[in-house]
This record gives structure tokens, C-alpha cells and sequence, in this order.
């Protein structure tokens, strides 16, 4: 592990996000959008603050900044949020344990993920949570919105509720079982969470009227739930059931860590349709400039919370007569060496832990180059170590290192090339393709394809570089003919005579400087150094391109990289990726620090 915390990927200085756009290194990230441009509105999940933040919370995190880096690099301009959900009953009981008011627990949990998410570099806009009061004023706008469009009325709710899910459930969606003490119980059929059976008069939202627009605006967006696996599953459910409506309140004697009914502060209001208000008051709901950014293009979750997201989430929209949300990017859950992360085994990861070990950018990558969107994905050390030992330092760094070290490039400046062979011209085609390629494949979050696309290239490089023995190119030092011997001064009269004196051998540092001439003009040295600088020069813009393209998986590592070539801070967007490398400019300082 030493290897991979020294040289090029050392571990990452913690970076402030909110001041990103301020740095040198976070320049090209901001540079040369268009402010008239609707802005692209990425969110992660409302991160419910019950527990510490785990392996998963950041994967969700990771995912919406790449995206958003992405989007910037492409310079447009981009909103990026990630928040906390705090109210409910689940907090209640949880601060209650800890002798903690609820506001209190959720305060320290809350910080808890700012601070992980500041440390790993995640570039948000705005960290928002649900418990500030420019949310309140949010939700209640849009409760009052959907009340007088005659979406929301007084009824009774008798049934199954899950604490720790925060859900309504059906008879379907429980089973009975016997706990580890013999005792029966119902639990949850997706949560296998105890859920308990309530009896209360509360609201309720028709949400029975929007099963037809759901299947209408499904089959008409394709795309609007990633992967299709998912956005299957949305439309199976919506074809094979009807839609009971749904309780969007509950009586505030049980549950007072909530926002109040606007018309009725006996009831508090349902802590889904409270959360779920959060993406719109991050876009600056209720005021109409929230359309600047609203609707959201990308919206991160969890396949735990799908139904949540694509039928409750979009039928309050459809209620409140506002247009749905572009895209919900639905990815899986983590394993931990094969087995399901829980509490009880002792199993689950810290990430804070694996930064310590590895470093911001080496857990940045291997999270974004793994985890996929469709299956579960495991989180191993065993495969932590060997991807990044294999493919960041043995492969990435040792490119860098070798293609700008003064053993083959003395003058510390971008070579010229010589007339290029098949071979050169065929190993700068693959970054000349990549931006393009690259881009299809980052807009729909695939970052595993996106990162191996980049690394194949990467790859053609390195083998490139071996296959010509650049430092059998290299010229040889010269060796100065020796000098006739000198006489003693004490016997020689040449000593005293300038003349025979200046026919005299040449000394040592004369012969070498004319040897070294001498060499510089042998055709064969020439070729070699022509050869040497082509070689240099291919593998430089290879590094270059691939460098640009990874800024939003490392995005310190590429920086540090970058400075290492010479590129100029503000010449690192997309656009700047059809822009070769300037013969003769300075490479940067090294080794990067």
C-alpha cells in the first residue's frame, strides 16, 4: 500500500468543495458556460441521518459529483445538491437512545456526512437540511398546493407502517416470521424491518388518479428510471396493481419531530412528501425563478427508495402541476467480501477507514470504476489492492512517471515530433476518439464503461511506450579523447611560452564539449532523438487527454497530473481535449506533490 500513497497518487488533500470554482485546480471545472443556459440540477438521495454514513451513502454521492464534474468539464452550468432528511419517527426513538434531543442527534449526524463528503472532494452547491426553515416555507407551499387542487382529503388509514422505513405497507408486502427470541412478528418483505399495525385518522392523497398519467409518462420517457431493469420493475407494478391512495399525514400526538399540517397543526405532515419536497426547494421553490434549474436532470437514489421516487415523487408533481424530473438514476447496493453489510455481523464499511488507507482519489476511483448501476456490487480489500496497485500506479502513474522523467527529457519541455509512422499515428488516434466517446458514455452514468474506455487508452499508451525502448534512444555521453600528459613545471619550458602553450592537448572539459558536438551531428544520434522526442511526444498527449477525461473520478490526482505536463489551469474542459500539446512548452514540476 505504500506504493499506492506515494509519487502521483499520493493521498488527496482534503479540498473545500464550495470553494472548488475559487482554485487553480478547480478552474477548468467552472470555466466558459453559458449563463442564459437552463442549468443542469443534479441531487443525490435526502440522506436520512439515523446512523453514520456508510460505503453506499458515498457511492451515492460520488456518483452525482462526476456527474456534475462532468457537466461542468463540458461547460455548461451546473446545480449540484445533496442534503439530510431528518424528521420523523425513526430519529425520534434514535435520539431518544442516545439521551439527545432529536434536533441535537440529527445535528451531529448530519455534520457527519458534510464532513465525509468534504472530504471526499464532492464538489456540491448547496448541502441542505430538511429541518431549515427555507424547506418549511417549501413544504408548505406545495401542500397547500396540492390541497386546493383537490388532491388531498381526510380519511382514516388502518394498516401496517414500518418506523424504520418510513412506509405505509399492504398486506402483500408483509410476511409473518419468529425473531432470535422465538417471538412472532411482521416484517417488512423488502426491508425485513418489524412493522407495526396503526389505526388513524389522517390525510390522504388521491394517488389513485395518476396510475394511467404514470404508465403514460413512463412509456413515453423511456429513459426517465436507469437501468431498464428498474424502470421495468416501475412499470409491472403500475400494470399488475391499482394504486390505494396514500396517507400523507400523521397525528402529531404520535409523531411531533415533523412539520405541521398548514391548516390543521394537529396533524404533521407525512416525512416522505416533507422530504421529497426537498428537490424542489433546493431549485428555489416556492419563488418562480426555481425554474432556472428545475426540472432536475439527473436524480441519484437507491433501489430501496425506487417506489418512492417514481410513483410517489412524480404523481405530487403531476398533482402540483409541475413537469417531472428528467431522469432517476437508480443504483445498487454494496456487499461487503460477499455478504450483506450489516450492523449486527460487524461488516459494514467505513468509508472514512478505507480514505485513511488508500487515499481520497484511489477510493474515488475504484467506488466509480466498479460500482455498477444493475447488480449489487462488493466492496473486497483483496480487489481494492490489486486494481489500484495494476491499474493506478503500475499502469496510469508509471506512464506518467516514465514519459516526463529528466532521464529521457533533460530540457523539462514538450518535444517536437518527427514524421509520424503508422504505429504514432494509430496510438494518437485513440485520444483524438476518446472525448466523444467518452461523453455518450458519462451522461448516462456508466461510469465503470466510461473509466475503462479511457483506461484502454491508457493502455495502447503504455504498451506503445514499451514496445519503443525510449531509453535505448537516449543519446550516450560522449567520452573525451585523453589529454597528452603535462610536463613538470618545475623542467618544461612550455610552461613559460604562450605560444607552444596554446597548441598544447586540449583539456578534459574542451574534448568533451567537442566529442559531444561531434555526436550531436551523427545521423544516427539524430534519428534516435527524433525518434525519442516522437515517442515522448505521443505518450504526453495520450497522458493528457486521458487525464482530462478522469478529472471528474480524481480529481486532485489529475490536477497534480496535469500541473506535472505543463497544462495550463484554464486549459482543461472538454473543449480543450482536440487541442494538442504545444512543442516546446515547459512540462510542470516533478515529482507532483
Amino acid at each position: 500500500m505504500l506504493l499506492l500513497r506515494s509519487n502521483l497518487f499520493a493521498r488527496s488533500l482534503t479540498v473545500n468543495p464550495g470553494a472548488l470554482a475559487r482554485t487553480r485546480c478547480g478552474a477548468a471545472l467552472f470555466a466558459r458556460s453559458n449563463s442564459t443556459e437552463k442549468s443542469v440540477y443534479i441531487t443525490t438521495p435526502i440522506f436520512y441521518v439515523n446512523g453514520h454514513p456508510h460505503i453506499g451513502h458515498l457511492y451515492s454521492g460520488l456518483l452525482a459529483d462526476a456527474l456534475a464534474r462532468w457537466h461542468r468539464l463540458l461547460g455548461r452550468p451546473t446545480r449540484f445538491v445533496t442534503r439530510t432528511d431528518e424528521h420523523g419517527q425513526k430519529n425520534e426513538r434514535e435520539a431518544k437512545k442516545v439521551g439527545l434531543s432529536p434536533l441535537a442527534f440529527c445535528d451531529a449526524n448530519s455534520a457527519e456526512f458534510r464532513r465525509l463528503f468534504d472530504r471526499a472532494a464532492i464538489s456540491y452547491d448547496d448541502f441542505i437540511r430538511t429541518t431549515e426553515p427555507r424547506h418549511a416555507k417549501a413544504v408548505e407551499h406545495f401542500w397547500r398546493r396540492l390541497e386546493q387542487g383537490g388532491h388531498i382529503y381526510m380519511g382514516q388509514y388502518e394498516g401496517w407502517y414500518s418506523v424504520p422505513d418510513e412506509t405505509f405497507l399492504k398486506e402483500d408486502e408483509v410476511k409473518r416470521t419468529v425473531d432470535s427470541n422465538g417471538v412472532q412478528q411482521v416484517v417488512s418483505l423488502d426491508s425485513g424491518h418489524k412493522v407495526d399495525w396503526v389505526v388513524e385518522e389522517n390525510y390522504k392523497f388521491r394517488l389513485s388518479a395518476f396510475r394511467q398519467p404514470l404508465l403514460d409518462h413512463l412509456r413515453q420517457h423511456p429513459d426517465f428510471v436507469v437501468p431498464s431493469s428498474r424502470y421495468n420493475e416501475v412499470v409491472s407494478l403500475l400494470e399488475r396493481d391499482e394504486l390505494a391512495d396514500l396517507s400523507v399525514s400523521r397525528i402529531a400526538d404520535k409523531i411531533k419531530f415533523a412539520l405541521p399540517v398548514p391548516s390543521n397543526p394537529s396533524h404533521t405532515i407525512y416525512v416522505w412528501l416533507d422530504a421529497l419536497t426537498n428537490y424542489l426547494t433546493t431549485a428555489g421553490y416556492p419563488s418562480p425563478e426555481f425554474t432556472k434549474f428545475w426540472p432536475a436532470d439527473f436524480q441519484i437514489l437507491g433501489k430501496d427508495i425506487v417506489k418512492f421516487h417514481a410513483i410517489y415523487w412524480p404523481a405530487f408533481l403531476l398533482a402540483a402541476g409541475i413537469p417531472l424530473p428528467k431522469r432517476l438514476i437508480t443504483h445498487s447496493h454494496w456487499t461487503s467480501e460477499g455478504v450483506k453489510m450489516s450492523k449486527s455481523l460487524g461488516n459494514v464499511v467505513s468509508p472514512n477507514g478505507v480514505i485513511d488507507a488508500v487515499g481520497v482519489d484511489a477510493v474515488r476511483y475504484f467506488l466509480l470504476s466498479e460500482g455498477t448501476l444493475g447488480f449489487d456490487n462488493d466492496f473486497s480489500n483483496d480487489r481494492l489492492i490489486a486494481k489500484l496497485k495494476g491499474e493506478l500506479a503500475d499502469t496510469y502513474g508509471n506512464l506518467v512517471t516514465r514519459c516526463t522523467a529528466a532521464a529521457l527529457n533533460p530540457q523539462g519541455v514538450v518535444p517536437r515530433p518527427a514524421e509520424l509512422n503508422d504505429d504514432d499515428r494509430a496510438v494518437l488516434d485513440a485520444p483524438a476518439r476518446l472525448p466523444a466517446e467518452v461523453d455518450e458514455i458519462y451522461r448516462e452514468a456508466n461510469f465503470p464503461k466510461a473509466i475503462a474506455t479511457v483506461f484502454g487508452a491508457i493502455h495502447m499508451a503504455n504498451r506503445y511506450f514499451t514496445t519503443n525502448e525510449p531509453w535505448k534512444l537516449k543519446p550516450k555521453k560522449a567520452k573525451a579523447p585523453s589529454a597528452a600528459p603535462r610536463a613538470n613545471s618545475a623542467t618544461s619550458a612550455n610552461d613559460a611560452n604562450p605560444a607552444i602553450t596554446a597548441n598544447a592537448a586540449p583539456t578534459s572539459d574542451a574534448a568533451s564539449e567537442r566529442a559531444s558536438v561531434a555526436a550531436a551531428l551523427d545521423p544516427a544520434v539524430v534519428r534516435n532523438q527524433q525518434r525519442l522526442d516522437t515517442v515522448l511526444y505521443v505518450s504526453l498527449e495520450c497522458v493528457r487527454v486521458a487525464t482530462l477525461l478522469l478529472q471528474p473520478v480524481m480529481p486532485n490526482a489529475a490536477c497534480s497530473i496535469l500541473d506535472r505536463l505543463g497544462v495550463p489551469a484554464d486549459r482543461r474542459t472538454f473543449a480543450d481535449a482536440s487541442v494538442r500539446l504545444e512543442p516546446g512548452a515547459p512540462l510542470g514540476a516533478a515529482p507532483c506533490k
